[in-house]
């Protein structure tokens, strides 16, 4: 009993305060007479589940099938039923009704700026975009279905990838290194006034089975919708090219840490991936095609990844070529070291990052 003492004191945890059967535990259930009866169960709770629920208290019930008494915790005006956040499912924008749906919310009328118009619309239509999904049956269920039938599928590929050959990838041949930078035409083609096919082609680009995103609309909903709500989208991304102004509804990211490893204990084991709203990875994109062209030109070939046509794999080939040998007893004397590199995207010096950007030519 000290030692069981102690793991409560250790745990910080207490009774709760119950009511009716004292004692929870008799000798002999079928015998009534039995004078053997004992207090060993115990309701435990630590102080976080009291301050949140005050009032609440337990019940020991008289015995019925079993020498130990049921308990019942009873927990009055508990915590209010959460709602669920909006999200929007793919397979709703195949219905025939979707576009009459969003085009009956969209045509409101709504005074602001642009993508203060966006924003609201995207708001108020929730709620119908809500109703057709259920009006189309639950969901919850035809997922459960599906991920049975996916598990077979995926076990299948399984067995039929290990028969396969592996594929390797070319190596590009090395080139002289030069110091280039930007001429003013490529500078000046960067910051163009942004048109509308250029907003729609790189919304179209974004995959239609992304993560969910803060406001819960994916990528199909305005590519199936875009009929409706198009020109809307093209105002507001143009306006943000305009006063350089973001609304923090579209602003607003979702970060989701994924295990590297099965037992995860420091951050640098979890993988961050940002969810990003809709809108808001249209401007990037945007940005990204119209950077991405230049950066072959800037960067040097020993950078060998995130640069179109170029690939991370090379990387590991050089470094079986240098280090193909390094055991032999014989030769010259060799050593190697290897460098943890950490991931700077918060310790980069911004000042110093804008003039090296200058100095390769990019647009002030």
């Amino acid at each position: 009993m000290n030692d069981f003492n102690e793991c409560l004191n250790e745990i910080e945890v207490d009774d709760l305060g119950s009511t009716w059967f004292h004692f929870t535990w008799t000798k002999s259930l079928k015998n009534p007479n039995c004078g053997t009866l004992k207090k060993l169960d115990r309701i435990l709770c630590n102080e976080e589940f009291v301050s949140i629920f005050p009032q609440a208290n337990g019940k020991f019930l008289p015995f019925i099938v079993s020498d130990h008494s049921p308990i019942v915790i009873t927990l009055p005006n508990g915590l209010k039923r959460k709602k669920k956040s909006f999200r929007f499912m793919n397979h709703v924008a195949t219905k025939d009704d979707f576009i009459s749906t969003v085009a009956m919310g969209w045509n409101e009328q709504i005074s602001g700026h642009k993508m203060f118009q966006v924003v609201t619309k995207l708001k108020h239509l929730k709620k119908s975009l809500n109703k057709l999904t259920w009006d189309n049956g639950n969901v919850f269920s035809k997922v459960k279905d599906m991920k049975k039938k996916a598990a077979v599928i995926a076990l299948n590929e399984y067995e039929k990838a290990k028969a396969d050959e592996l594929i390797v990838l070319p190596i590009d041949e090395l080139g002289v290194i030069f110091t280039k930078v930007l001429d003013t035409a490529e500078a000046n083609a960067m910051v163009s006034p942004i048109s509308d096919d250029e907003i729609k082609g790189a919304l179209f680009d974004i995959d239609d089975n992304k993560a969910s995103r803060p406001d819960g609309y994916s990528a199909l909903f305005f590519k199936k919708a875009w009929s409706v709500v198009g020109q809307d989208i093209c105002d507001a991304i143009k306006e943000f090219f305009t006063n350089g102004k973001m609304l923090k509804e579209i602003n607003a990211t979702l970060i989701a840490l994924i295990p590297k490893i099965d037992t995860p204990n420091k951050v640098s084991d979890f993988r961050p991936i940002a969810c990003c709203n809709v809108i808001y990875k249209c401007i990037s994109k945007i940005l990204t095609n119209r950077i991405k062209n230049g950066l072959n030109k800037l960067v040097n070939v020993s950078q060998s990844a995130f640069i179109p046509s170029r690939y991370i794999i090379d990387n590991i080939l050089v470094a079986q070529e240098v280090l193909k040998g390094y055991n032999r007893s014989k030769g010259i004397k060799r050593c190697a070291l290897k460098i943890d590199l950490q991931k700077a995207y918060d310790t980069v010096n911004w000042d110093f990052f804008q003039d090296i950007l200058v100095k390769f030519g990019f647009h002030d």
